[in-house]
């Protein structure tokens, strides 16, 4: 965790932009003082960062079959919280009750059905896919498609799985 703060810093005095995701503060489990990256005192302080936004959210608003209940710390992405408070109903479920299913227990074939949870729904990718685009275009000259040269082709990805295949966890 401490990486990722430094790293979020990093980018924040050089210019960059990033963001951290993680489950929402149990605010219901207040009284029990429950272990949260929220609350730790280097992500307190990182939050105090002028371009730094903070921006809570259910998944299901970007197709996750289950609420889960999100938090975002953003640097310099003000698309992606336009987009998220835009989205539901600003940002929270509109389905009503019993419409989600519960990342609890395991699947018929013995997965732990919070492996789902793991996988960020298509519609937050695009989301913040599209707020890093809107960053990099306000930023910086960017020219027509350019060729990236021949020794980063075993760097580029084409090899994506259907959206409903999840990784399986290591329990091992």
């Amino acid at each position: 965790m401490r990486f990722i703060i430094d790293v979020v810093l990093v980018l924040a005095m050089t210019g960059g932009c990033a963001f951290v995701e993680h489950p929402q503060y149990p605010t219901w489990a207040k009284a029990l003082d429950p272990s949260s990256v929220w609350t730790h005192a280097a992500m307190r302080l990182l939050r105090t960062l002028e371009a730094i936004g903070v921006t809570s959210f259910d998944q299901c608003i970007f197709g996750c079959r289950a609420k889960k209940p999100t938090t975002i710390l953003h640097l310099r992405l003000p698309h992606l919280r336009h987009t998220i408070l835009t989205t539901g109903c600003m940002g929270r479920c509109c389905h009503g009750a019993s419409a989600h299913e519960a990342l609890a227990g395991q699947e018929e074939d013995g997965a732990f059905k919070t492996a789902r949870g793991k996988v960020y729904p298509l519609g937050l990718n695009r989301a913040i896919a599209q707020a890093v685009e809107d960053f990099v275009q306000r930023t910086f000259e960017v020219s027509p498609a350019q060729q990236l040269p021949a020794e980063f082709d075993d760097l580029v990805a084409n090899d994506f799985v259907e959206e409903d295949v999840v990784q399986p966890g290591y329990y091992g």
